[in-house]
């Protein structure tokens, strides 16, 4: 209930002489006091304790605590002149801290620093430059993982003249690069050679070794997966890089993890979560949600709950949804924008009609410190399929395809023939660990994800 003009003006100003700086700032917000010369007075007194206590954490290298006060003091609307200059201080810390992670070649973190300085708006002329390069070494590092060494290196080489004095970093990386390329090219024709004269054991020997350079190099990966299903029921029988050989093979352990990743070739990737509750937070070192953020939030900000009719919403921190201050725990639209903090947005949806697997998009810049395009939170069904009834539409796949779960584990089933880790199936069948599934023209496999993800 608002108290009087005097006795909120009283008591504000106390709390502010007493160095109860915080509760008079929420005296402020909450009291929409007539604006009066008193008032003005007071708002200014306050916006300057706020900026002083901000240099004394600076002082104690409390960068984050400094930010807050500023954004508080700054939330005045007082225009104080030593404010600019106390946003122009901290930028400029941040700005050169992500220069040298960036010279270090840490781009987790000069990403991170990056994130959050574009959140709190800071303004700086090398900001766009820094961007540009950490994102076009990142890029070099993907390009090289999936075995596309030239664009990796011509990627790292436009790194090296952006970074000119500061460039040992990226110079040993493409020193690093260059030695596994080269070494890559010459494990290569034997691997081709392997295949060609379906040596299993050569082709598994080759495979992982270039599978230590390339990590993510889909056709190796492909045919070294293949040829363990081979071992397992047949060693003559492997498959070819051209046109895989259908394989009548027992299935390995069942899948049944509660986090995966899903990765269709050629087309996207995504974290798959089966949990019904759903914590989303801070990336970080010390992360201990479901699903971390990469962007300035709350450690645990908010969680999301499948429930029987729908999801919602329970807000830790700062909520917004739809452009509505969420204060408690509330129901979701079936197509709605999750705001988390200031600028951090996400899509929350339900693709597909009486099914609760939901599925998450980035909207802002923001995203998961993993590769991935989305975020499926599975309920009981994922439906595949080149039409709008399924939750994801993939290009080309002309027959349904439905994971679900049952108290075994994930199944699959198809209305078409399909290949699960090389046996031939044509109806309902448990999903094997780490399984590469081919329907048609469309490739897909399925990785369980680390507990902690992106660390």
């Amino acid at each position: 209930m608002p108290i009087s003009a005097d006795s909120f003006y009283q008591k504000t100003k106390v709390a502010v002489e007493e160095g109860r700086l915080d509760e008079a700032l929420q005296a402020i917000r909450v009291q929409k006091a007539p604006v009066n010369s008193k008032t003005r007075e007071l708002i200014s007194t306050l916006a300057n304790a706020l900026a002083y206590r901000a240099d004394r954490h600076l002082d104690l290298d409390n960068e984050e605590a400094a930010w807050i006060d500023l954004t508080s003091a700054e939330s005045l609307r007082s225009n104080l002149p030593r404010l600019e200059k106390l946003r122009s201080t901290l930028t400029k810390l941040m700005v050169s801290r992500a220069q040298n992670y960036l010279k270090d070649g840490a781009l987790r973190q000069c990403e991170e620093v990056l994130g959050k300085l574009r959140d709190r708006n800071g303004a700086s002329s090398e900001l766009s430059t820094l961007v540009a390069t950490c994102v076009m070494w990142i890029e070099g590092r993907e390009f090289a993982e999936t075995g596309e060494f030239q664009p990796a290196m011509a990627s790292l080489e436009r790194v090296r003249r952006r970074l000119t004095g500061s460039d040992m970093g990226v110079i040993r990386e493409i020193e690093m690069l260059s030695k596994k390329k080269d070494e890559f090219e010459s494990l290569k024709p034997e691997f081709n050679d392997a295949v060609s004269k379906r040596d299993v054991p050569r082709i598994i020997e080759l495979a992982n070794q270039l599978l230590l350079i390339a990590p993510r190099e889909h056709t190796i990966n492909r045919i070294r997966n293949a040829s363990l299903r081979g071992i397992e029921g047949n060693s003559k029988a492997i498959w070819s890089i051209e046109k895989p050989e259908i394989l009548d093979l027992p299935a390995p352990a069942i899948f049944d993890d509660s986090a995966f990743f899903l990765w269709i070739d050629g087309f996207a990737g995504y974290l798959v979560l089966l949990d019904d509750k759903v914590s989303i937070g801070h990336a970080g070192s010390e992360n201990s949600v479901n699903l971390p953020w990469v962007a300035d939030i709350g450690r645990v900000h908010a969680s999301l709950i499948r429930q029987k009719e729908g999801f919602a919403i329970e807000p830790h921190l700062t909520v917004t949804i739809d452009e509505q201050k969420v204060t408690e725990t509330s129901i979701i639209n079936e197509d709605t924008v999750i705001r988390l903090g200031d600028t951090c947005e996400i899509n929350f949806k339900l693709p597909y009609r009486g099914s609760l697997t939901a599925l998450l998009s980035p909207v802002s810049h923001h995203r998961p410190p993993v590769p991935v395009d989305g975020i499926i939170l599975l309920s009981q069904t994922l439906v595949l399929w080149d039409n709008e009834a399924s939750h994801i539409r993939v290009p080309g796949l002309d027959k349904k395809i439905v994971i679900y779960r049952t108290s075994q584990g994930l199944n699959i089933k198809s209305e078409g023939i399909t290949v699960v880790a090389g046996k031939k199936i044509t109806g309902p069948s448990l999903l094997p660990n780490n399984a590469l599934v081919i329907s048609g023209s469309v490739t897909f496999s399925l990785e369980p994800a680390p507990v902690r993800i992106g660390m």
